[in-house]
């Protein structure tokens, strides 16, 4: 992560607050809204051979080296290199987002906060 994309997260963080503090909500739940929106955006919806395509690229990138994403972007040589690499990053990194939110929403209808959290 670049410093500008921990600014613009920490932004977005601080305008979700203010947002709770307005409408009298909690702010994990202006956050859950704000997650779901941004999930809305990105296709989930593939074929299984191509959901696999992207696993094993993005697994394989992961091993290579976890600590830079970025890095990986920019060694890609061709603009369809790109464009599958950077889908096969957004395609994983939203399916493990939505792992965990079902996990955490199994979790407080188990009234298991700390997992929960």
């Amino acid at each position: 992560m670049t410093v500008k994309d921990s600014r613009e997260i920490k932004k977005r963080f601080e305008d979700c607050i203010k947002l709770a503090e307005e409408k009298g909500l909690q702010v994990g739940s202006v956050l859950n809204m704000e997650m779901q929106d941004r999930l809305k955006e990105i296709n989930l919806k593939v074929k299984k051979e191509t959901a696999e395509q992207y696993r094993k690229l993005f697994n394989y990138k992961l091993s290579v080296n976890a600590e830079d994403i970025i890095q990986h972007l920019l060694e890609c040589n061709t603009r369809n290199s790109f464009d599958k690499t950077r889908t096969a990053f957004r395609f994983c990194i939203c399916e493990k987002i939505q792992e965990l939110r079902n996990e955490a929403d199994r979790a407080r209808k188990q009234k298991n906060f700390d997992l929960m959290k």
